[in-house]
């Protein structure tokens, strides 16, 4: 199976890109490690400079006053616009990773700037700037964000406008933007030799990836690339002669189902809530976070829905492939894995049923430290365990219809703090791992321990 990949940005441009599908839509990966190429500048004690002006059609340079640092504690909310919580949350959970602090935070990423990719590198300087404010902002102020709103409609107008919209689409396309902003064309990775399906049938899964990867790379490499992109691997083995073949699509998110059994509606949030709000005015933090750990001692957690998600599924009657020993569509086992692995490892919750428009509310228990993706790896066990920790992410309170995102993240004072668009305050955090929120988790941020 060869994997192909389509643009998020030419489906909205009817432009030829090279870049992400939808990983609900193409559940396949690519592979191999590769050193960072891209110059991490050490910014503090340094002056940094902000891009400003932006929400008036003018551009200019403005020095700042104050260093940006992966340390620096940033309480800096988001102006609410009118139904723009859905960006202001993806923004806090990408501002705060550590990766983006350091590469924004210096002078290096307008080296990386392309002038000729389809948003003339307009949507990166709106996102520095925005940026630059929010880390050089006065604790507990807010910023506006309307510059970049207005480039984010200009480039997606199906995001433009005041409707409620979704976080992950809305950061699905930041993150592709941001990335053909930033493509390292000049010095792109060579693209190796086209070879023949037949050709490839006949190599191991793991050059097959590497294959793949690079010619994944020759197209798309960038920071962007470099820090959020990760590769998956589909393996269709057949139930007759036992052949396997495989399939390689990069991802910038992971979309995971919820298991079977899942609460419609808001009976799960509404009794989170109740415990919260009981809590908060007769218990002490300690008891708070015991309350929240009863609560959800019956919760979904979050590995359940990563087994389900890497689960062998069976391929039988009119959707039987053609195994290519056999020559005969035949009844197949497939299954996914993850084959490289991001520094940056974004999880995303399916909660939203179309076409019947439903929201599913069950809780998830997910782990703040030490979530070992090993077990939905390919690699055996003698390769190193991917271990992440959770940094950020975004809560969806009420329904489909009439919804609120916010974010929830960890800052460089160890501490979590709630973006609640203009508002930030102190988050509670269960000491069993259980972040508690009146709402559901929806898209998880993950860094991989190094």
């Amino acid at each position: 199976m060869i994997a192909r990949s389509g643009s998020y940005l030419s489906k909205i441009n009817g432009k030829k890109s090279n870049s992400f599908p939808k990983v609900d839509d193409h559940p396949e990966g690519s592979s191999s490690s590769n050193k960072p190429r891209y110059k991490r500048e050490k910014v503090a004690g340094s002056g940094v400079t902000a891009v400003r002006g932006l929400s008036s059609g003018t551009t200019s340079h403005v020095t700042s006053t104050s260093p940006i640092s992966s340390s620096t504690t940033s309480l800096v909310g988001l102006e609410n616009l009118g139904n723009t919580c859905f960006m202001n949350s993806a923004l806090q959970c990408v501002f705060n990773a550590e990766p983006v602090i350091t590469f924004f935070g210096g002078e290096g990423w307008k080296e990386e700037v392309k002038g000729d990719s389809p948003m003339k590198g307009q949507l990166v300087k709106g996102f520095v700037e925005v940026f630059r404010m929010v880390r050089n902002g006065k604790a507990y102020s807010s910023v506006n964000p309307n510059g970049l709103k207005r480039l984010v409609g200009k480039w997606a107008p199906h995001l433009s406008g005041f409707a409620q919209q979704d976080s992950q689409e809305f950061m699905r396309f930041l993150l592709d933007g941001l990335a053909e902003d930033l493509n390292n064309r000049r010095n792109r990775t060579k693209r190796p030799e086209d070879l023949k399906e037949e050709e490839l049938e006949k190599l191991t899964s793991e050059i097959q990836s590497n294959y793949w990867w690079k010619r994944h790379l020759s197209n798309n490499d960038s920071f962007i690339t470099e820090t959020f992109c990760g590769q998956l691997m589909s393996t269709v083995e057949c139930c007759h002669c036992s052949t396997r073949s495989y399939c390689f699509d990069p991802f910038y998110d992971l979309s995971v189902p919820l298991p079977s059994g899942e609460k419609k509606g808001g009976g799960f949030s509404s009794s989170i809530g109740s415990v919260l709000e009981r809590g908060r005015r007769s218990f002490g933090k300690k008891d708070l976070n015991s309350a929240l750990s009863f609560t959800s001692s019956s919760n979904t957690t979050l590995e359940d829905c990563l087994r389900l998600f890497t689960s062998p599924e069976t391929i039988d009657g009119d959707n039987k492939p053609l195994c290519t020993k056999c020559k005969k569509k035949r009844k197949s086992i497939k299954r996914i894995t993850v084959h490289k692995f991001p520094p940056i490892l974004v999880l995303h919750m399916k909660r939203f049923t179309f076409p019947a428009r439903t929201k599913l509310t069950t809780p998830i228990r997910f782990p703040l430290t030490s979530l070992d993706m090993s077990t939905f790896s390919f690699h055996n066990q003698s390769s190193p365990e991917p271990l992440y920790d959770l940094y950020a992410y975004t809560n969806h309170m009420g329904s489909l219809s009439g919804g609120h995102y916010t974010a929830t993240c960890k800052s460089g004072d160890g501490k979590w703090y709630t973006y609640n668009d203009s508002h930030v305050s102190e988050a509670v955090v269960g000491d069993d791992g259980w972040v508690g929120d009146d709402g559901c988790p929806y898209v998880l941020f993950y860094k991989k321990r190094t």
